[in-house]
């Protein structure tokens, strides 16, 4: 009897070790601007120097300027809403939160003209 509880009970604590041990269905990045390894983005403000399809150059007003990387997912909003890219000229005040790619480089997440 002492020998089938043992075994019952060793059984029943290594399924329930190995349950706790899966990730949670549904758990998430940590903010909806997380960026890779679910890391929070960082927040750059500055003045547009330059912009292309693929970088955007930002002044921060100190030291040397920063490229940071644009893609498909980036969004751009004034005020809370989406605008086009092509609507900020340069010489334009933002706020950019940033993360960062698995390769060091940063990656714009959101990109808000400074009210």
């Amino acid at each position: 009897m002492r020998v089938c509880s043992f075994v019952v009970l060793t059984a029943f604590l290594l399924s329930s070790m190995a349950v706790g041990q899966r990730p949670r269905r549904g758990a998430g990045q940590p903010t909806d601007v997380a960026g890779a390894f679910n890391l929070p983005a960082v927040t750059f403000h500055g003045v547009l120097k330059e912009m292309t399809a693929k970088e955007i150059v930002l002044d921060p007003g100190e030291g040397q300027p920063v490229t940071i990387y644009r893609n498909h997912k980036t969004r751009f909003l004034q005020g809370g809403h989406p605008i086009d890219a092509k609507k900020i000229s340069v010489g334009t005040s933002l706020t950019l939160d940033v993360a960062k790619n698995p390769d060091g480089s940063l990656q714009a997440v959101n990109v808000m003209i400074a009210p």
